[in-house]
């Protein structure tokens, strides 16, 4: 189940070979999500990361165009974060959907500057 892409969107990009690890995934099967992400990361020599915040709870990045309740936590995140770093094989990465026009008090600028920082703080 998915709110934000069409069916078509998913049958597109199936068809370019990517694979998808949903919010809903995650949520229920944490350990597994991590263990299919290490399986696919595995595959390539070079990883860009390119965290939406749109996939975040509402309640920790209010500040994007589509929040959605019931997304990723920090914890989800942050273990997401560390199965790629420990890989060694991130090269790039972007933070998008940052709206500071529909964020409170900053928290999502906020946020994605804590991600950007504890990144740059992992790599070795």
């Amino acid at each position: 189940m998915d709110f934000h892409n069409s069916e078509s969107l998913f049958k597109k990009a199936k068809g370019y070979g990517f694979r998808f690890i949903t919010m809903f995934e995650i949520k229920r099967k944490l350990n597994e999500s991590l263990k299919l992400l290490e399986e696919i990361l595995d595959k390539f020599n070079n990883v860009y990361l390119s965290l939406d915040v749109d996939v975040i709870d509402a309640s920790i990045c209010p500040g994007s165009s589509a929040s959605f309740p019931f997304g990723l936590n920090y914890e989800e995140i942050l273990k997401i974060i560390d199965t790629i770093l420990k890989t060694k094989k991130l090269k790039a990465l972007d933070i998008v959907e940052v709206n500071p026009l529909v964020d409170f008090d900053d928290i999502t600028s906020k946020f994605s500057a804590f991600i950007l920082a504890y990144i740059i703080s992992q790599i070795k």
